[in-house]
């Protein structure tokens, strides 16, 4: 997309061609997967939100890709008010706003409460991928929440669900946070703590082959903060680009 927009949003200073905000939305949001976040929130902070809302999603993105879920807070509210903005993808400002709330601002209550607006507003067969976030998000919820027993009937039901989705980020995220709440729970009852470090670990290899550099990152963290290493923490703090991160 990069490649296609360039020449449309930077176009030579003699070319008649002028980028419309859709075009300099779509491009900025390019540049924000290819890691060129500053350029992105620079170009998207000229867009008219009310002809593009879009640019309040990809600012939002901006935010959350650098670890920075509080920054992200402010443009998913605008959002998701937006008459614009039309239902499927209010529904996913709705879902990344309560992400944002969860593990930014640690607001797990309103974050439960958007997320199962989405998930009583779709299902699996309306909106599919929209609907497995929310109720992935709401596992989420109840395994920081320390609610063991249903975050395991929610883990267990999203499994047998997407099982045949071929969604292999999807699977690793699950599997994931799968291992989190064994390990939470191990060290809850001081029980089979190498077992799900262990399992986790195995998890962090997979996102490795993938080059999922940021999940694998977030395999050091739990792991780190879990177990309070001290050396793991400081490599971390020091191995980050992102000063929200630290």
């Amino acid at each position: 997309t990069v490649a296609l927009l360039h020449h449309i949003v930077r176009p030579s200073p003699h070319s008649p061609i002028h980028a419309i905000y859709a075009e300099n939305g779509e491009y900025a949001a390019s540049l924000n997967a290819i890691g060129s976040a500053h350029e992105a929130d620079k170009l998207l902070a000229q867009v008219d939100n009310q002809k593009f809302p879009n640019a309040l999603l990809f600012r939002s993105y901006v935010h959350i890709w650098q670890w920075d879920w509080e920054g992200a807070v402010p443009y998913l509210e605008k959002y998701i008010k937006l008459l614009e903005v039309d239902q499927p993808m209010r529904f996913w400002g709705i879902v990344n706003l309560a992400q944002s709330l969860m593990h930014g601002c640690g607001d797990l209550t309103r974050a439960q409460i958007l997320l199962t607006e989405v998930v009583s507003k779709t299902s699996f067969n309306q909106y599919r991928l929209l609907h497995k976030s929310a109720l992935f998000g709401l596992a989420q919820i109840h395994i920081l929440e320390k609610e063991w027993k249903q975050a395991e009937v929610a883990l267990k039901h999203l499994e047998e669900r997407v099982i045949k989705d071929n969604d292999p980020i999807f699977d690793l995220l699950l599997a994931q946070w799968k291992c989190l709440c064994d390990l939470y729970r191990a060290l809850e009852t001081g029980e089979d703590r190498d077992q799900a470090l262990a399992q986790l670990r195995k998890v962090r290899a997979r996102f490795k082959a993938t080059r999922r550099w940021e999940n694998v990152r977030s395999c050091y963290y739990y792991e780190a903060t879990c177990f309070k290493n001290e050396k793991l923490l400081i490599q971390l703090y020091f191995g980050t680009t992102y000063p929200t991160f630290r």
